[in-house]
């Protein structure tokens, strides 16, 4: 599970899970380049709609009707769709698209099976992302997910069952929405959006609807088939074959329940059984690291996790439904899922108290330090701290930890009108939150009795299932190219505990955990063994001038530099909020910046402040990546779709622009020669590589499943700097590597990300 900061789940529970004040978007793109981590840049790039549609896509409505238990007929798994019934299918006779005031919404994928509908559409064109940038304003004031309707001709509206966004670029979306089964006399239908998500009402168009017309699902239509695999859910000894169980005392048990046998691998279905009269649901904690695909000679089979319309928690059932992707499974054999830990929320429960005292007059956003025992039945947990939630929400988020294994709790003021909670589980280390939203507007005066209950707690297995697929997938895992860092190099580099070279230096801006041990992150400068570090507080970002002697950095109202002799910091005139990522000229004497709510244009400032004035004015965002060896050109990056990247060459003197690349380039060196890029695998692995700026002489500088991201070029390029961490980002520590020998040095005493590295 995810840790969340206070602010985070204050704002979940006030918007009931959705986030409506998108004026935080500066303070969202500041901490994303913190990280410039491939995989963050990739997801996240484009500012408020990428947010905003990320945040969206995993939500449910409540009104999901639960899977029967019942084994269901299949005509096959449909790329985009999922699981299709066997009976009637149809699809879309012709994608078909409405444009009005620029934006066009294609209505891209249908198809209908016998208990439900499912359509996907994408939004495009949106260029004025203003209209996702307000202040905090009321849930009714924003498009929420589950508006959108198909309307039938006899005027009947069958509502959103399940939906939301599934992925964004700068100037759009795509969504998928779930709908019951349209009759089958009925043949055309028109789909009904209120609004596009997330966007405030009245910012753009509105009350969109879309004629779709259906026609009979082709003889070729694309579906894999599904594999039924018969589990019992019977207590057993020892693992057996064909996905029978493994059971402990309290009645929990995992199998295997279907497959899909794919080209590239098998999409595997499980589930988790409870039958403890005492527990109320199960799921996974910290699947990335407790969840197990295992080949039959007991090696570690490459996964992704995937999250559909037949996976989570199916309370009537009691079980809980995940599902792998595995990689091409190369030889016939058993496959096994193995679940080390789980979650089980208890059923029937005590309750506890404890008393927090805000004080007479607690102010929005203000923090408490606590340290307060609380015991619930055999089970304890300790409340380190509270934080109030900006002034619109009105609430308390209290962060927790647990030494006797509980890994989440409901907190409430039962003396005061609540109307929502909601929090974040914790992972395996036993930190966790969780909070509320007042009802009405303010916070009441201290002390407050908040109640405790509703726990959920951390049960070991191991569980294990075995699966024999009935041959191998016709493809294998391509060979991977020789990298520097791979995971057994980094397990190497860890050990060898290596000092620092002679002669390699300098200083090294981060952005990764504060001293306090609050779980807060802050931008600090060291130097490169960990020494003399400096924290700055309000930056959000920040850049070393080449000679190494400043340093630009942006904060929530304006961009500043510090000289870092004298200490002294000037605000660099007419800057102000929504200016952030500032980059250095390689002379030293400009600095770049981008500047908007939502879209960004570059901008760039002599380093006294003078000539300030706009590179660009694209309407969409642009990401400087950095400078090419004349010192004139500028490499900047404007975010696609997913998967996409398109870069630009500039002249900051013409303004003459080219196209570059279409490359994910993360980072240049210094003297504009050589770039590092990053290509996305299975798995959800980073693969990065060095190269000449234009391409050539490439080869593998990074391949694991580990997280390497933030690639930092030392001064004189000889060196690189990333961040490296298992699935955890919240573990990253610095490492060099040589780009010559590939010798790979650990460097525990950096943490978090790394942002710039100066002489």
């Amino acid at each position: 599970m995810n840790k969340k900061t206070y602010s985070q789940v204050l704002d979940d529970v006030a918007h009931d899970r959705v986030p409506a004040g998108l004026d935080l978007a500066p303070q969202v793109t500041a901490r994303i380049q913190r990280g410039k981590s491939g995989t963050m840049k990739l997801r996240m790039k484009g500012f408020a709609i990428v947010v905003v549609i990320l945040l969206v896509m995993t939500m449910m409505l409540v009104n999901v009707p639960a899977v029967a238990a019942a084994i269901q007929r299949w005509f096959g798994y449909v790329p985009g769709i999922g699981l299709v019934r066997a009976g009637q299918i149809r699809v879309l006779a012709a994608p078909v698209s409405v444009t009005r005031d620029g934006i066009t919404v294609t209505v891209d994928q249908v198809l209908l099976d016998s208990g439900r509908t499912v359509i996907v559409y994408s939004v495009d064109g949106i260029s004025d992302q203003s209209i996702y940038i307000a202040k905090p304003h009321a849930p009714d004031q924003v498009c929420l997910i589950g508006k959108d309707s198909l309307r039938l001709p006899d005027g009947t509206v069958l509502p959103t069952s399940r939906g939301g966004g599934e992925s964004a670029w700068g100037t759009g979306y795509r969504a998928r929405f779930d709908y019951p089964a349209v009759p089958a006399e009925v043949d055309h239908v028109d789909l009904v959006i209120p609004c596009l998500l997330m966007a405030r009402r009245g910012a753009a168009p509105e009350n969109w609807e879309i004629p779709i017309r259906f026609v009979p699902a082709p003889p070729g239509l694309t579906a894999f088939p599904v594999i039924e695999i018969s589990t019992s859910t019977a207590p057993a000894a020892t693992v057996a074959p064909q996905g029978s169980p493994v059971s402990n005392t309290d009645g929990i048990t995992l199998t295997i329940d279907r497959a899909v046998q794919m080209d590239d691998g098998y999409l595997i279905y499980a589930s988790i059984h409870w039958r403890a009269v005492d527990l109320e649901s199960i799921d996974l904690v910290q699947p990335e690291t407790t969840v197990h695909l295992l080949d039959g000679d007991g090696h570690a089979v490459l996964y992704e996790s995937v999250d559909d319309e037949n996976t989570g928690m199916k309370f009537n059932e009691q079980r809980t439904v995940f599902a792998l992707k595995t990689a091409p499974v190369q030889a016939n054999g058993p496959l096994s899922i193995v679940v080390d830990s789980v979650s089980a929320t208890l059923l029937e429960q005590a309750q506890a108290t404890f008393t927090f005292d805000p004080g007479p007059n607690p102010q929005p956003q203000q923090t408490w330090q606590l340290d307060q025992h609380v015991q619930i039945g055999e089970y304890s947990l300790q409340v380190l701290s509270a934080e109030a939630g900006p002034e619109f929400s009105s609430g308390y988020s209290f962060e927790m930890k647990s030494d006797s294994g509980v890994l989440s709790a409901s907190l409430g003021d039962l003396e005061h009108p609540v109307i929502g909670g909601g929090g974040a589980g914790a992972d395996l280390s036993g930190v966790f939150s969780d909070g509320f939203t007042y009802a009405g507007k303010g916070l009441p005066a201290g002390p407050l009795t908040i109640t405790v209950s509703h726990i959920a707690v951390r049960r070991d297995g191991p569980w294990q299932a075995l699966w024999t697929p009935p041959a191998a997938s016709v493809q294998v895992i391509p060979t991977r190219p020789a990298a520097c860092l791979n995971a057994s190099s980094w397990k190497e580099a860890i050990k060898q505990n290596s000092t620092l070279p002679a002669g390699l230096s300098g200083r090294v801006l981060t952005y990764g955990p504060a001293d306090t041990g609050s779980g807060e992150w802050s931008t600090a400068l060291s130097n490169l063994d960990g020494s003399n570090r400096q924290v700055f507080a309000a930056a959000r970002d920040g850049s070393l001038s080449p000679d190494g002697s400043k340093l630009a950095y942006s904060t929530d109202t304006a961009i500043y530099v510090i000289d870092l002799a004298s200490n002294r910091t000037t605000l660099l005139p007419d800057t102000a909020q929504g200016d952030i990522n500032p980059l250095w000229s390689p002379d030293g004497s400009q600095i770049v910046f981008m500047r908007g709510m939502g879209i960004f244009d570059l901008f760039i400032v002599n380093a006294d402040g003078s000539n300030l004035h706009s590179l660009t004015s694209g309407g969409l965002q642009e990401w400087p990546l950095g400078w090419l060896s004349d010192g004139q050109h500028l490499l900047y990056n404007v975010p696609g779709r997913e998967n996409e990247y398109t870069n630009y060459e500039l002249n900051v003197g013409t303004g003459e622009r080219r196209l570059f690349s279409n490359e994910n380039i993360l980072s240049i060196s210094p003297d504009g020669k050589y770039q590092v890029t990053e290509q996305k695998v299975f798995g959800d692995r980073s693969v990065l590589s060095v190269s000449a700026i234009d391409g050539s002489n490439r080869w593998v500088l990074a391949d694991s499943d580990l997280r390497v991201s933030s690639p930092t070029w030392s001064p004189d390029a000889e060196w690189l700097m990333v961040s490296v961490s298992d699935s955890d980002p919240y573990s990253a520590i610095g490492a060099l590597i040589n780009l010559q020998d590939c010798r790979i040095i650990a460097l525990p005493q950096l943490k978090g990300n790394v942002l710039s590295w100066g002489p």
